[in-house]
């Protein structure tokens, strides 16, 4: 019995720069008992692209559009044929076609656009028509022989603008609100509030966008457990290469804090079984107990400490619920604040005193 056991590259692909006869292509096999090397006759791997415009635009050239292959999932590193010799980039035709392109090895690649399209004999006017398409696609060569990639530009004849919010990670974030102001932000005219709502957490402004103009963007509704993008200032010059403009909004997630507080006798002996109850508020107007939301419950170890982690950055309330047998309970409240530092807080509260019931 032979096993496959792995791909190695084209026949000859060394001594002719990659051309080899059609379907050849060296696999590493074993018998059980050795290994060599055997050259099989197997279908071939394709890679195509589709390009198309997002907003279904019809009756437009989509000419000159360029794609790189590579090798990572960031889109960063290109894919090589062999050591130093690099796949030709794809080109799209004007119905958006790539030319197909054979790998020669059986794996994952990934696949970006350079340019967005430009028909040959006219100027940037056309270019500038189209927004670049920014996604790293997979393209799955090891489990399948052909791979298209449908690939869209958004097209206008007007300038535009677009607001993506994404997480820490890039990924798509729902839940933020921005608004738009034609000068400065707070005091510059709002044109509108702008809501990215779908799938890609994407939306396109309704207002018109002026060439070589003053705007501000600014996060009005933040999602929660995230910090708030900072304002953020665009014009798009009419000398640029686009009309289209879209600001990526980046919200990172906000530091959590731990609270702690410690439960003692008279005589500085630490208790346990002593209950505290966290609030999301301040302390009442008497001082004696919390106002707000309960978020939870700690109880004291053998050690006295009662924690809480996890806490998300805002103003809480904690008060002492009940005593552990045989004490009284401490008529107390005290109120904290979680920060949203670089670092995340660990708050100590110090002691809480309770006394012995005697007689």
């Amino acid at each position: 019995t032979t096993d496959f056991v792995e791909y190695i590259k084209p026949w000859l692909a060394d001594k002719n720069d990659g051309h080899y006869p059609t379907g050849f292509f060296a696999y590493k096999v074993a018998d059980g008992r050795s290994q060599t090397v055997a050259f099989i006759y197997t279908t071939k791997y394709d890679l195509h692209v589709k390009k198309t415009t997002e907003n279904n635009v019809s009756g437009v050239s989509l000419a000159g559009a360029k794609y790189r292959i590579y090798s990572d999932r960031d889109c960063t590193q290109r894919a090589e044929i062999k050591e130093g010799k690099y796949y030709d980039d794809l080109e799209t035709d004007a119905q958006g076609n790539t030319q197909n392109v054979p790998v020669v090895t059986k794996k994952v690649y990934y696949v970006k656009e350079l340019s967005r399209p430009l028909v040959e004999g006219t100027n940037d006017e056309q270019n500038m028509k189209f927004d670049l398409d920014e996604t790293c696609y997979v393209c799955d060569l090891y489990n399948s022989n052909q791979c298209d990639i449908n690939s869209k530009d958004y097209y206008t004849e007007e300038t535009k603008l677009f607001i993506k919010k994404v997480d820490g990670n890039g990924n798509a974030l729902q839940g933020a609100s921005f608004e738009l102001y034609k000068g400065e932000c707070g005091t510059g005219e709002l044109l509108e509030t702008i809501t990215p709502s779908n799938s890609e957490a994407k939306r396109e402004a309704q207002s018109t966008i002026e060439l070589d103009t003053d705007y501000c963007i600014h996060e009005s509704v933040t999602p929660d457990g995230y910090r708030a993008a900072a304002d953020h200032k665009f014009r798009i010059k009419s000398s640029d290469d686009t009309y289209i403009y879209t600001y990526t909004a980046k919200n990172v997630k906000k530091k959590k804090g731990s609270v702690k507080i410690k439960k003692v006798d008279d005589e500085g002996t630490a208790l346990s079984g002593a209950v505290f109850s966290i609030y999301t508020g301040s302390v009442n107007a008497q001082g004696n107990g919390c106002e707000g939301s309960l978020i939870a419950n700690i109880t004291s170890g053998t050690d006295g400490y009662a924690s809480r982690d996890n806490l998300e950055p805002g103003t809480y309330c904690i008060t002492e619920k009940s005593a552990p047998r045989g004490y009284k309970k401490a008529d107390m409240a005290k109120e904290f604040t979680v920060q949203d530092t670089e670092d995340p807080q660990e708050l100590d509260l110090g002691t809480v005193e309770n006394q012995l019931i005697r007689g």
